[in-house]
This record gives C-alpha cells, sequence and structure tokens, in this order.
C-alpha cells in the first residue's frame, strides 16, 4: 500500500528527524497490518499530491486533505477522522495601513486585502469564493 502524505502538519503527518510521525501515519501503518499489506510512504507537497492520487501513483492521502465539492467528483473519501476549524491571523492595527485600521470585525471586513494561503490548499479557493476583492498570496512550506 502506497500512502500520500506530506509530513508537514504535526501532529498528523510530520518528520521528526528523518522518520515520518503523526496520527496519519501511524493509522496507516495499523490499516496495512490489518490488511498484511507491505506499507511505503510518498511525500508530496499539498499542490503535488491530488495529482499523484490522480496518476495512480499513490493508494490512498492520508495528510489532512480538505473535502470540497470538485474533490468528491474524482475521489472517494472515508468517513472524518477529524473536524477543525480555521483561522485568520491579522497584523496589529499598527502595522495595518491607515485605511485598514478599525475595520476588522468579521470575516468579510478581509475583503480586499492580501491573504496568504499555502499552496494546493482549499484555502485559496475558498477565500476567493467567500472575499472575491482579497488578493490571495500563495506560499509553499518546505522543512
Amino acid at each position: 500500500m502506497i500512502v500520500g502524505t506530506t509530513g508537514t502538519v504535526p501532529p498528523y503527518s510530520y518528520y521528526k528527524g528523518t522518520d515520518l510521525n503523526g496520527y496519519d501515519i501511524e493509522l496507516a501503518r495499523r490499516f496495512a497490518a490489518w490488511l498484511g499489506a507491505g506499507l511505503e510512504f510518498s511525500v508530496y507537497d499539498f499542490g503535488g499530491i491530488i495529482p499523484a492520487a490522480a496518476a495512480g501513483k499513490i493508494d490512498c492521502i492520508m495528510s489532512n486533505l480538505e473535502v470540497d465539492t470538485e474533490r468528491q467528483e474524482n475521489f472517494t473519501f472515508s468517513d472524518p477522522v477529524f473536524e477543525q476549524p480555521v483561522g485568520i491571523m491579522v497584523r496589529s492595527e499598527k502595522k495595518l495601513p491607515t485605511d485598514q485600521k478599525s475595520s476588522l470585525s468579521d470575516l468579510f471586513s478581509l475583503d480586499g486585502v492580501r491573504i496568504g494561503t499555502q499552496t494546493g490548499t482549499s484555502f485559496g479557493p475558498m477565500l476567493e469564493k467567500k472575499l472575491p476583492g482579497c488578493t490571495n498570496q500563495l506560499f509553499q512550506f518546505d522543512d
């Protein structure tokens, strides 16, 4: 069984030294043992993990993959293993441009500002849908 993961999302999939660890990694090991199958991990960034699955390079993805309509049209998802809220951090009002001070009261008050999201995640498209005036600055996280 070849499992795709990112190795960048503690406590679910992360590196401790050169070894992959985390809840997703342990769960994959237990699935493989239950199936009596060999286990191999292939590490991708969030932008590459879905294309790897689509190309048949991996058998499943275990790496905090958000469920959305487009993904559900192309892949079968398990029941959710966990749910977590999404948060946004903003700079102190002292460092915001003058025209944005005192206007950050809810999510929609961020429309029109520059927001950074990780490449390949569902957060960028979510922001673009909810806040069409924002600028989505994409970042790729490397260890």
